[in-house]
């Protein structure tokens, strides 16, 4: 199919807790890996009632990873992704690192014509620290406002739906919509969670190697009036709608590369700053 490598990015669409949702399912054997890069520098932070609140210089740095495989053509995708590594620093006060929270899911294809629809299933695993700690008991209160995972399973149901179309000889598109609900535990809200995302490239030599993604994501918590918990955009009450955009290139077969960035426009307990993102993937 003429704009098969196209849809390996499909996997990188996604911001911060959300997992990728995919209207395409893989073929038993195929698979699919994204490891990426993501920084944030805010002095404000969305407060519970999704005002602006000014904060100490925090950045935020992560290593992701994303990958697929095809056990069942059209019936099992199994996915996994979260953070490798995730680096929390309040300028000139403290900082936290390591191992961030995981995910493992499984999508089924429902149709694939008129338009692709499936549904998955995910699981949070909660790998990362919620609640950092040092011996100094003054650094013990900054440590704690930096976690690097919210302490909680979580179960997340989605849906995703898709459709590619072609304008002319010109053009090549592919629109993709996803919703799910998010079961949380440890007296968290549930929360739901949703996306948009339109991408485009040219059919033409050399540059039909770019693809041109805008995206809308977000995340709803079910409580608005959970208290601030960190900085890190983790834990309870935590809601976003953020809009970005993504340039992906294929740099040699299916080895690609992309950069984009995102930006909460409303948000509660998250950073209000730019996340900026760079990623390779391999598709195999």
């Amino acid at each position: 199919m003429k704009y098969v490598w196209a849809w390996s990015f499909l996997s990188i669409l996604l911001l911060a807790s959300s997992a990728s949702a995919q209207a395409w399912t893989r073929d038993q054997g195929s698979g699919y890996v994204n490891l990426n890069y993501r920084l944030i520098a805010a002095d404000e932070i969305y407060d519970p009632d999704g005002n602006e609140r000014s904060i100490p210089d925090y950045k935020q740095h992560a290593i992701g990873i994303y990958g697929e495989v095809g056990v069942i053509d059209r019936y099992l995708t199994l996915t996994f992704d979260g953070e490798l590594y995730r680096r929390n620093v309040l300028e000139d006060m403290g900082a936290t690192q390591g191992l961030g929270d995981l995910r493992v899911g499984a999508w089924t294809g429902v149709l694939t014509a008129p338009f692709r629809l499936a549904l998955g299933v995910q699981l949070g695993l909660p790998t990362g620290d919620d609640s950092p700690s040092v011996d100094d008991p003054a650094a013990n209160l900054i440590a704690a406002s930096l976690p690097t995972g919210d302490g909680e399973y979580d179960v997340t149901f989605r849906s995703a739906i898709g459709h590619s179309f072609t304008a002319g000889s010109l053009f090549g598109f592919y629109v993709q919509g996803n919703l799910g609900y998010a079961l949380r535990t440890k007296g968290f809200t549930d929360q739901i969670v949703y996306g948009a995302e339109f991408g485009t490239r040219i059919t033409k030599p050399v540059i039909d190697r770019f693809l041109l993604i805008l995206r809308l994501v977000g995340t709803e918590s079910l409580d608005t009036g959970a208290a601030i918990s960190g900085f890190a955009g983790l834990g309870d009450g935590v809601s976003f709608t953020s809009y970005g955009v993504e340039l992906a290139a294929r740099v040699w077969s299916t080895f690609h590369l992309s950069a984009g960035v995102e930006s909460a426009f409303r948000g509660a307990n998250v950073p209000s700053a730019p996340a900026y993102k760079f990623a390779a993937s391999y598709e195999f």
